[in-house]
């Protein structure tokens, strides 16, 4: 009933919904095992303020995926979506806490936990007001967005730990270069063998909002002239014209009846 309730999520209360709902629901548990409806209610199940389904929960009050959460942390979860606009992090603890501890006992009681896990779950900390969520790939995530329309899951390949390190070799770069007015750089890391990428860096993480950093490099497209430039750098090097560490003076060049432009 509860996720036939958040999938009519709008809808007025009334007799006529609430029939719609019985049936509904009796469909759901016809076609749907119990553990694919508790999936799909922890997915879209509220969790206090803005935020929704139990994935988001973990990384919103404790800065980690789910499946590392502590029997006190998971069971602070457990006991939101009951009541989210009433007992959430930060408001009525006192309420909060007597809720999670209930469902502890509940559970030393039915043999889940033994009795020291569910006395050091009680003695755990409740989560605090939520925390930023974890932006690694922005770029990334808004090239899914984009394409949300035509599909509705993506499978990421990104390596959390090389995402973190290309991140942050970007950023340094930037921070080199940006008193000459360079605000933009991208990366791409990709697998040779299996072509799976591992690493996906739009642009830089510049805080000026001129800059143009929020724009993706990497799916952006280039003029001719950029797309040509490192193949004719290559050629040049190739053919000892310009040496890797000689400065190419930026003047306008005429040609017999040409001008480039870039």
């Amino acid at each position: 009933m509860q996720v036939i309730r958040l999938s009519r999520k709008g809808h007025e209360r009334s007799f006529l919904e609430k029939a719609y709902e019985i049936m509904s629901s009796l469909r759901l548990e016809l076609w749907m095992s119990k553990d694919d409806i508790l999936k799909m209610y922890s997915t879209y199940a509220p969790f206090g303020g803005n935020v929704v389904g139990l994935e988001a929960a973990s990384w919103r009050y404790f800065g980690r995926p789910s499946y590392q959460l502590s029997w006190g942390e998971a069971a602070s979860l457990a006991v939101l979506p009951n009541a989210p606009s009433i007992v959430y992090p930060g408001k009525n603890h006192g309420e909060y806490l007597k809720k999670r501890n209930v469902l502890l006992k509940k559970l030393f009681e039915k043999g889940v936990i033994d009795s020291l896990t569910a006395y050091l779950s009680m003695e755990e900390e409740l989560p605090g007001l939520p925390r930023s969520l974890p932006d690694l790939c922005p770029h990334l995530l808004l090239r899914c967005v984009g394409q949300a329309s035509t599909k509705r899951l993506f499978t990421s390949t990104i390596d959390g730990k090389l995402q973190v390190l290309t991140n942050d070799v970007i950023n340094s770069y930037h921070d080199l270069y940006h008193q000459n007015d360079i605000h933009n750089a991208a990366a791409l890391i990709i697998d040779n063998q299996s072509g799976h990428v591992l690493a996906y860096v739009g642009n830089t993480d510049c805080p000026d909002p001129y800059s143009g950093s929020k724009v993706d490099v990497i799916s952006s497209r280039r003029s001719t002239g950029s797309l040509l430039k490192p193949f004719l750098y290559a050629a040049a090097l190739d053919d000892g014209l310009i040496t890797p560490s000689q400065l190419l003076p930026d003047i306008p060049i005429f040609y017999e009846g040409f001008a480039p432009k870039n």
